[in-house]
C-alpha cells in the first residue's frame, strides 16, 4: 500500500507522535521512584545475600569497613538517604519513607566517625553467635528492602 506525501505528513503530524516523543518526557518524580525502588531492591537483595549466603555478606561487610571505603559508605547512605525522603511524594506510606530516609541520612553522616567501631562491634557479635545472628540481622534488610518498595510504589486510585 503507497501514500502520497501529504497523508503521510498527516500520519506523522497527528498528534501522537509529538505526544510520544517530544510531550512525554519522564518526570523527575518518576526518575526519583525509580531509583527508590533499586533502592528497595538493593536492600532486598542485601538481605538475601545475608540469608543465603550469611559468610559472604560478612566479608562485604568487612570490605566496606576499610578506611579508605568507609567515605564511599557514607556518601552511598546519604544518597540513599536523600533519595528516600525526595521519593515521599506520591508515595504509599510518605511518614515511613521520611523516617526511614532521615535515619539512613544520619547514619551516613555519623559512619566516618562511628563506622569502623560500630562494624567492629557488629562483626565480633556475629563471629561469637554464628550465621544465625547474620541471618537474623539480614531478614531485617530484606523486610526493609520490601516495605520500601511497597512504600514508594504509587498509592492506588480508584476508578
Amino acid at each position: 500500500m503507497r501514500y502520497a506525501c501529504g497523508e503521510i505528513h498527516t500520519f506523522a503530524s497527528s498528534g501522537w507522535v509529538a505526544y510520544l516523543f517530544l510531550v512525554r518526557r519522564t518526570r523527575p518524580t518518576h526518575v526519583i521512584s525509580l531509583i527508590a525502588v533499586l533502592v528497595g531492591v538493593l536492600l532486598i537483595t542485601q538481605g538475601l545475600l545475608g540469608v543465603l549466603a550469611p559468610e559472604a555478606f560478612v566479608g562485604v561487610v568487612r570490605f566496606f569497613k576499610a578506611p579508605s571505603v568507609i567515605y564511599l559508605a557514607a556518601a552511598l547512605r546519604i544518597a540513599i538517604g536523600i533519595v528516600l525522603l525526595c521519593a515521599v511524594t506520591g508515595s504509599r506510606l510518605p511518614i515511613f519513607l521520611r523516617v526511614f530516609g532521615l535515619l539512613i541520612v544520619i547514619g551516613g553522616v555519623l559512619t566516618p566517625f562511628v563506622g569502623v567501631q560500630f562494624a567492629d562491634i557488629i562483626l565480633a557479635l556475629w563471629s561469637s553467635r554464628g550465621p544465625g545472628l547474620v541471618r537474623l540481622f539480614t531478614v531485617v534488610s530484606l523486610a526493609l528492602g520490601l516495605f520500601t518498595v511497597y512504600a514508594v510504589s504509587p498509592a492506588r486510585r480508584n476508578a
